[in-house]
């Protein structure tokens, strides 16, 4: 990065190249290489290397510089939703066997605790394709913890089914959601692969991995009752309290609706975000603005959090304003595209 605030572009751009080819880099990387690859040829005025390097980035799919490649590149989001006939095939696989009788046979009872249980079980000791059914009946059922864990788990076995990488949970904050879910379950995805159990090394609890004092912080500003810590593990709970922070933050002045900030201020602190806002590429290139966060946790934060933004606004059917604002080099403003916070709970409830 040097080279480039020198406006040593060609410097730069043998660097970024370099990154992008190597061997050990993983996905990420290489996607942040190529395509810094590529703007450090576009001001070398190199338009020939552009698209190329571009298209390197667009190749790592589910990261955040191949998900802005592929918008400048007008490629399609590269994810399948609906079952494939190898998804169908492990349904009926799960439907046919004994134990998975007998989970479904415990959802229909709303015994979900028990069906969660016998679902990791027939995972750990059953048939890859088997579980491979598990997997996509404890997503079909809301179960987003469960199914997550058996995605990563399957992966071994050459299984890749995205619903389950990206899950839609069943969970609804208490008065229903007020903020955008995609949002919601981009945050919940980073901070706590959806364990409502989760607690960090440093105290944070929930899905949304909230600080106890943050917490209190949230329910005295927002005239709510004093939260216990132990009621963070409470997805409803910690999903009230986690959204109501987000439109704290967003309104805050150094946040301006901006997703970047917003994200960079949910994990490193309000105080560090103001700090950084001082310096000079704060807002001049959102991109270098990422860059030149002295945090590499900050940085990766907010990529991930973007990423999974945009892929579950695809996953909803939704637009992402913010993927189309970056890609046209301006800041990625947050756009509320749920409707009415009722509407949005009954959605989600009946998912």
């Amino acid at each position: 990065m040097a080279a480039w605030r020198s406006e040593n572009y060609d410097e730069a751009s043998l660097y970024f190249e370099s990154v992008a080819r190597s061997d050990r880099a993983n996905p990420w990387l290489v996607a942040g290489g190529a395509f810094w690859a590529a703007r450090a040829n576009l001001f070398a005025q190199r338009p020939s290397e552009v698209s190329a390097w571009l298209a390197v980035a667009a190749d790592c799919t589910e990261t955040f510089y191949g998900l802005l490649a592929r918008r400048i590149l007008g490629l399609p989001m590269p994810f399948q939703w609906d079952l494939t006939e190898e998804d169908e095939a492990a349904l009926a696989a799960f439907n046919q066997s004994e134990d998975g009788q007998r989970a479904l046979a415990l959802m229909q009872q709303s015994r979900q605790a028990q069906a969660e249980q016998l679902l990791m079980g027939i995972a750990a000791r059953g048939r890859p394709d088997v579980a491979h059914g598990a997997m996509i009946v404890a997503e079909n059922s809301g179960m987003a913890d469960l199914a997550f864990r058996l995605q990563r788990r399957l992966k071994a076995y050459g299984v890749q089914y995205a619903g389950a990488q990206y899950p839609i949970p069943s969970w609804v904050p208490d008065g229903g959601f007020s903020t955008d879910r995609a949002l919601i379950y981009a945050l919940m995805r980073q901070e706590s692969s959806f364990n409502p159990r989760a607690v960090s090394r440093a105290g944070a609890r929930g899905l949304m991995q909230l600080m106890p004092a943050t917490a209190r912080f949230v329910a005295r500003s927002t005239g709510l009752s004093a939260t216990k810590p132990r009621e963070l593990s409470s997805p409803e709970v910690n999903l009230m309290l986690g959204q109501r922070y987000l439109e704290l933050l967003l309104a805050d002045e150094n946040v301006g609706n901006d997703l970047f900030r917003l994200a960079a201020a949910w994990n490193g602190g309000p105080g560090n975000l103001e700090r950084w806002q001082r310096e000079p590429q704060a807002f001049s290139d959102p991109l270098l603005f990422i860059e030149s966060i002295p945090y590499a946790e900050t940085r990766g934060f907010i990529e991930h959090v973007l990423a999974n933004l945009w892929i579950y606004r695809h996953r909803l059917h939704q637009s992402s304003p913010s993927l189309d604002s970056l890609a046209a080099g301006r800041w990625p403003s947050y756009d509320g595209i749920d409707t009415t916070p009722v509407e949005i709970a009954e959605h989600a409830a009946g998912e």
